[in-house]
């Protein structure tokens, strides 16, 4: 019985935690420009590999995991529509744009890129242009 109310009482504190977290993440996304419906969920907080400057779009209910990493380069978007989940240990790299549609889940340990770069042997990799195409 007591631990069956410990337990109870964790799971309430966690999503009130997961909430608030979304609700900060919000406030973040929506002061650099970028949209951001109801009820942003997140366990973890996201790494910015860039500032998101009005381009990152996120619909309503949307859930963010832990160590999800966004890389939205100058001119791309990301777009996270209604009820999409993102699990935890993701990397999504954004070039020119993605998007992750409705009731849609991404799994853990997943990269989601639009890009590549260049496979000349002539030099290294990170020297390489990077590729993406519409």
């Amino acid at each position: 019985m007591f631990y069956s109310f410990i337990y109870r009482l964790h799971a309430f504190l966690r999503n009130r935690m997961i909430s608030f977290r979304g609700f900060l993440l919000k406030i973040y996304l929506v002061s650099h420009g970028c949209k951001v419906g109801k009820s942003l969920r997140c366990s973890g907080w996201p790494y910015f590999r860039a500032i998101p400057n009005n381009s990152i779009y996120i619909g309503n209910n949307v859930t963010i995991g832990r160590n999800v990493t966004l890389q939205v380069q100058k001119g791309g978007k990301l777009f996270l529509d209604d009820y999409s989940k993102l699990t935890q240990d993701i990397i999504i790299a954004v070039s020119k744009q993605v998007k992750i549609g409705k009731h849609s889940g991404v799994a853990e340990f997943c990269s989601i890129r639009d890009s590549d770069h260049g496979s000349s042997r002539k030099s290294n990799m990170w020297d390489q242009p990077i590729i993406a195409e519409e």
